[in-house]
């Protein structure tokens, strides 16, 4: 993913909890990290265990590193409890054994769903990984691959976090445009969601821009289903289908654009047909670090063509060459366009 003028910026922080690295009852000190694992969540933790084990930890170094190992395990394996139920009821049905004998059964239970662990990530990917948060930074697009086999396209100063869990693979687009390519096959349903609500994914491909407390969705490809936050009712968009939101409930598009001129930006350009001048300047200042003053008077001036999202230059210079304008530069990073029957 390149920005214009230098390399990639994609932001990227992910921290993986690897299922591999779980404790092994094989090592009698993860084997007695294991046994108070076991008696902590066995309902029959007490006072006496409590010091036993803080007398137990502080014994010996290895102690407090194989007390961690297992307790990440077991963090990591909270997702996994109703597809482990029988095998954590064997932990709470036990009788409680003298603390001092090694209770292997314990270590081969949480070792079992350590197995089941490797399993249900493998048939549910991502599901033990963390929120990733990606985003991009102005002027720059690019693409992110999920765990799942999904795709998604950011456009210029987007933000998203991904959230891949046992029930849901979802992402939280929290600013800017995307695009969704939905791979099949995973049982768990794909969300989207918003400051407007929650978009679930019934088909492959659709089109989401969060803006100004505004959303704009357009289904490229299958069916999506958009349930807003405020009760009202779910609506069930198909290929071709486009809906907008904003706080007062369903609004009409801006325009009426074509989705081939709304997706233009994923070859980086910019498509206008007969926009106002203050729509152009608008989407144009998405893409670059400055900030462009438009005469009022121009507001409403027509504007027609396909340009680089990188060039505005060349957009200056179609503004001067198609009307009576002055661009001015009174400051770094502030540009201004106006009449020229302004100026004095």
């Amino acid at each position: 993913m390149k920005a214009p003028g230098g390399a990639s910026r994609l932001q990227d922080d992910k921290s993986d909890i690897d299922i591999m690295a779980a404790p092994t009852p094989d090592d009698p000190v993860e084997q007695a990290a294991l046994d108070w694992l076991a008696r902590l969540h066995s309902g029959r933790w007490s006072a006496d265990d409590a010091a036993a084990h803080a007398a137990w930890l502080t014994a010996d170094p290895s102690h407090q590193a194989a007390w961690q190992r297992a307790e990440s395990l077991w963090q990591a394996l909270g997702g996994l409890r109703p597809f482990a139920a029988a095998e954590l009821s064997v932990l709470h049905a036990r009788s409680a054994p003298p603390i001092h004998r090694r209770n292997r059964v314990a270590g081969l239970v949480l070792a079992s769903i350590a197995v089941m662990g490797l399993g249900v990530a493998l048939l549910l990917p991502g599901s033990f990984t963390s929120v990733q948060t990606k985003q991009t930074v102005r002027g720059e697009h690019g693409a992110v691959s999920l765990a799942d086999g999904s795709r998604i396209e950011l456009n210029t100063d987007s933000r998203i976090e991904i959230d891949f869990r046992l029930d849901c693979r979802c992402v939280r687009l929290s600013e800017g445009e995307a695009v969704f390519n939905v791979a099949h096959g995973d049982p768990r349903p794909f969300k989207v969601l918003v400051s407007q609500g929650t978009l679930r994914d019934i088909g492959t491909a659709f089109w989401v821009r969060e803006q100004a407390r505004r959303l704009d969705v357009a289904v490229l490809e299958g069916e999506v289903e958009f349930t807003p936050h405020d009760g009202d009712t779910s609506r069930l968009l198909v290929a071709g289908d486009r809906l907008s939101w904003d706080q007062a409930g369903e609004a009409p598009p801006t325009r009426s654009r074509p989705l081939d001129d709304l997706l233009a930006w994923r070859k980086g350009s910019l498509v206008f047909r007969d926009a106002p001048l203050s729509e152009v300047i608008n989407e144009f200042a998405r893409y670059h670090a400055v900030s462009i003053e438009l005469d009022p008077r121009l507001a409403d001036y027509r504007f027609s063509g396909r340009l680089r999202s990188a060039d505005l230059e060349g957009l200056l210079t179609l503004i001067r060459s198609a009307y009576s304008v002055e661009v001015r530069r009174p400051a770094p990073g502030r540009i201004s366009i106006v009449l020229k029957s302004a100026r004095g």
